[in-house]
């Protein structure tokens, strides 16, 4: 892909939204188990999600990834193509695979994300830089990890407003929500759309 006029300012990163409103975030990524617990469970209970899936296992199941985002404040957004570890790439190559997965996204749900999950959390200044030329404007990582039975929250204690909570869609995805969701009511959070709040 080529760039007319000047690049684009760097793309923001941040493991967290900053907000004094009582809510928090729920992102899952990759997409290679599909259950329908958890379609049920994200519907039954309302939940706003973030997506964050790969190419690949999207476009096994596409109609799934609409039906786990279809409460009002969900989206789908960009993980990659192939889950590399960006800060092993080259400039070019970290465009390549940030741009193949907007582009998949774009053709195959009507919508360009503008938020980026890098794989493993790694990048560096030439992701946030391949992002902004992608139209990502954030890079984000998490301040909590849900997925397959876990509940750390890095920055330890309970879950403090704008944190960002990482699952992934596994075969525990329906009781990781259920955790989640939980250790939300518990800090007295609400899960919210993070589109509503990163712009």
């Amino acid at each position: 892909m080529e760039l007319d006029g000047p690049a684009p300012d760097p793309a923001r990163a941040t493991w967290s939204v900053p907000t004094s409103d009582q809510v928090v975030f729920f992102t899952i990524d990759d997409g290679w188990y599909r259950t329908p617990e958890a379609a049920r469970f994200i519907a039954a209970n309302e939940l706003p999600i973030t997506a964050f899936p790969l190419p690949m296992p999207s476009g096994f199941q596409p109609d799934y990834f609409r039906q786990v985002t279809a409460v009002p404040g969900s989206s789908i957004q960009d993980h990659t193509v192939s889950h590399r570890d960006l800060t092993t790439l080259s400039p070019a190559e970290q465009q390549a695979e940030i741009c193949g997965a907007r582009d998949f996204d774009l053709k195959t749900y009507g919508v360009a994300p503008t938020i980026f999950r890098p794989p493993y959390f790694a990048y560096n200044a030439a992701t946030l830089q391949a992002a902004a030329d992608c139209g990502m404007r954030t890079v984000l990582t998490a301040t909590a990890d849900f997925t397959s039975g876990a509940s750390n929250v890095y920055h330890g204690g309970r879950l403090l407003p704008g944190d960002v909570v990482i699952m992934h869609f596994t075969d525990t995805l329906a009781s990781d929500l259920q955790r989640a969701l939980t250790a939300a009511r518990a800090a007295g959070l609400k899960p919210a759309g993070i589109t509503d709040y990163l712009h």
